[in-house]
Formats: C-alpha cells, structure tokens, sequence
C-alpha cells in the first residue's frame, strides 16, 4: 500500500472513532457519571461554598441506562425510573421533581446536563432557600 493510501486509511480511521466517541454520551449505551466538584448556595446573601457530596447527601456516582429507562444513585443503589431524556444543544439533559417517596428531598427539582461530545456533565438542584451545583464526568459503561 502506497504512503497516500496508507494516510487515507488512517484519516478515516481516524474519523471513525472520533464519530463513535461522540456518540458514547448521547444516552446509546450506559453511562456511569461521577461528581468532582460540589457547591451549596444558600438564599439571603450567604453565597456559595464547596462541600462534599456526601455532606448534602448527594450521590458521588449515578448509572444511566436510557435503554431500560433506569437512573441508579450509589446512595442507595437502587435503580429508579428515569424521566424522559431530551437532547438539547448538543446535551443529553434529564430534569425532575422528587416526591413524596423521597422524604430526605422531597421537592427537590434537578436538572442533569450531559455534554454528548466529551461527557462533561452539571447537575443542579434546588430546595427549600437552597441550591446545589456539581460537576462531574461520565464515561460509558
């Protein structure tokens, strides 16, 4: 093979895993996400503050299996039904409300963002006179 087809076969290569890397997190195939970074705010001017997830009894780790429709927490590893993604801006973005059946947070409104080309992802929350912001990462599983 001669150094022209061999640079073509690379550059397709190439192109082949990068589209397939891409699709990794747009909810095709199971994600593990972790949080790295977390912040409490609360209302009347007190500000912001990193704390850890498990000061706000966040989870550290959530598996994602749109295939199954199941959200997973590493809090109680119980898998739970997962309200109906959305793809905006190139995100793979999942929002809810917790109920009753979640005494600890009841009223408790989340959003998780997911960026479909690297993973990065933002899950915010808010409460009573209070809102929580992480960042994490996810990969597939």
């Amino acid at each position: 093979m001669n150094a022209r087809a061999r640079g073509g076969v690379v550059i397709l290569a190439c192109g082949l895993s990068a589209a397939a890397g891409a699709a990794d997190f747009d909810g095709s195939t199971p994600l593990v996400c972790a949080s790295m970074e977390v912040f409490e705010c609360d209302a009347g001017g007190a500000g912001c503050r990193t704390v850890t997830a498990d000061s706000i009894a966040a989870p550290r780790f959530l598996k994602l299996d749109l295939r199954r429709g199941e959200i997973t927490s590493s809090r109680n590893g119980i898998a739970e039904k997962m309200p109906t993604p959305q793809h905006a801006g190139g995100r793979l973005v999942l929002q809810g409300v917790n109920g009753e059946e979640r005494p600890d947070n009841a009223g408790l409104a989340w959003s998780l963002a997911i960026d479909e080309t690297n993973g990065n992802m933002v899950l915010s929350a808010s409460g009573e006179d209070a809102a929580f912001v992480i960042f994490g990462a996810c990969t597939v599983i």
